[in-house]
């Protein structure tokens, strides 16, 4: 299982990252756009959009890990099964 970083995220391992630009960040704020009630309510509640809020995180994350590109998702790598460790 991967399990993502979001805004809600308290601490998390990262052990997969996956960077992207501004053109899949602008692909990625219309895809976000679709929860429009999400969207909405974080409109009213925190004065910013919904896709405001995940391409925040995922510039945090790029910084965080010093990569060149603005923007990063992060995963953490969860097994579930007979052994639970990370094969390598």
């Amino acid at each position: 299982m991967f399990l993502i970083c979001d805004p809600k995220t308290i601490e998390m391992r990262t052990d997969l990252y996956m960077p992207f630009d501004q053109a899949e960040a602008d692909w990625k704020t219309q895809l976000l756009r679709f929860h429009d009630s999400q969207h909405q309510r974080n409109i009213r509640t925190r004065n910013h959009g919904f896709d405001d809020r995940i391409l925040d995180v995922n510039r945090g994350i790029a910084r965080k890990l010093l990569l060149a590109h603005e923007y990063a998702e992060a995963f953490e790598i969860k097994y579930f099964g007979a052994s639970s460790e990370i094969r390598g």
